[in-house]
């Protein structure tokens, strides 16, 4: 038996742009979780409940990824993230648009469900909200064997196959049965209470019971084949150092840690200079006015207040922009909101109105429809 683990880059986290390989399985009220809302009604409001529910795991899960602590520092409050982390997803915009053009039905009360499993979820990763969590929030309406060019137009049972040899649009073919070869997660069917993974073979992992301390945790194999992942009980986490994960306590403050290893009781976090193997738990710091000393990447880590239009250039805090039109939004992986109505628009990373299709950008965040073409240009729908 052995488990697996996955950990999120500090752009995936903060500038919401994808992730890196690994976070480790986790559970526990560490952080400062805010009060349930109430049920959202309608199609719009799914953005912004998906980005809540995504901080409200952020902020109560503990992770031996000090970027989680750093995104918590950054971001303030489960409300300052929901606000950044809406302006940075893209699915819900391509996701709507299929939508309205009759490619895909929105299912509220499927909504409703992957919003609550997102927030009561540990290790949840920006590119899993839609492909694992919220598959269903949207049924596509095309048959198999009709032309795609995302899955989610393709029906429940099916997924859209594009290959270098069909190009784009591909083709929505019937979803693989579990134990039958594949070639990736999305081609796998999906059955209830799990989650597909592709092993050469489609093989189903299933949510297992909180582990004791010292027990095993993580994505548990059995027979070579993930089969179940179990969280730690409250209070713990999970190590998952030397491939076998086990359910440890926090350590407290000033204890030595190992950076993006050991787990600090929140809101500490393993304080290292950049490179250096041994830490101690400590607390980060947020500098909110410009001119402000700031070491994003040595002790004393000191991040400037990108909420507050702030960001660390040569030691110093300097003032991006407000989120006003035409104002700088964005520097490196630390990104600044928009006001509403605008979006942080490449090359230059400025505020601007989200551009119509046929014109031109530089990411997906550029476009009205959530989607930039290969031709750089932004379309109503395109193959990814």
């Amino acid at each position: 038996m052995r488990i697996e683990d996955s950990r999120p880059s500090l752009a995936s986290l903060v500038a919401m742009l994808g992730c890196s390989a690994t976070v480790a399985t986790v559970s526990s009220d560490a952080g400062a979780p805010s009060s349930m809302p109430p049920a959202f009604a309608s199609e719009t409001q799914f953005a912004g409940e998906i980005a809540r529910a995504y901080c409200e795991s952020i902020y109560r899960c503990p992770s031996s990824e000090d970027q989680i602590a750093v995104i918590r520092t950054l971001n303030g409050s489960v409300e300052r993230c929901t606000q950044i982390v809406r302006a940075r997803l893209t699915e819900p915009m391509v996701l709507r648009n299929l939508s309205a053009r009759g490619l895909a039905r929105f299912d509220l009360r499927a909504a409703q469900r992957c919003v609550e499993r997102v927030r009561t979820a540990c290790g949840v990763m920006s590119g899993d909200l839609f492909a694992r969590y919220c598959h269903d929030a949207y049924r596509g309406t095309v048959a198999v064997g009709g032309a795609c060019s995302h899955s989610q137009e393709c029906v429940p049972e099916a997924y859209c196959a594009i290959t270098p040899a069909s190009g784009c649009p591909g083709i929505c073919r019937a979803r693989t049965a579990l134990g039958a070869a594949c070639a990736s997660e999305e081609e796998c069917v999906r059955t209830s209470g799990s989650w597909p993974r592709c092993q050469a073979t489609c093989v189903e992992v299933r949510a297992g019971a909180a582990a004791a301390a010292g027990m095993p945790c993580g994505l548990l194999e059995v027979n070579g084949f993930p089969s179940e992942s179990v969280p730690c009980q409250d209070g713990l986490w999970c190590d998952a150092r030397g491939g076998a994960g086990a359910c440890r306590r926090f350590l407290p403050e000033g204890s030595p840690c190992t950076p993006d290893a050991d787990v600090c009781v929140a809101p500490m976090v393993c304080l290292s200079d950049e490179g250096d193997r041994m830490g101690r738990c400590g607390r980060l710091t947020l500098a909110t006015t410009e001119g402000a000393t700031c070491s994003e990447q040595a002790a004393p880590r000191v991040f400037c207040d990108p909420v507050a239009g702030l960001f660390c250039e040569r030691g110093r805090c300097v003032r991006g922009g407000d989120g006003r039109r035409g104002v700088r939004c964005r520097l490196g992986d630390v990104a600044a909101p928009c006001a509403d109505g605008l979006t942080c628009a490449g090359p230059l990373w400025t505020c601007e109105s989200a551009r119509a299709p046929g014109e031109a950008c530089s990411s997906d965040l550029d476009c009205q429809s959530g989607f930039c073409g290969r031709d750089a240009r932004c379309a109503d729908v395109g193959c990814r």
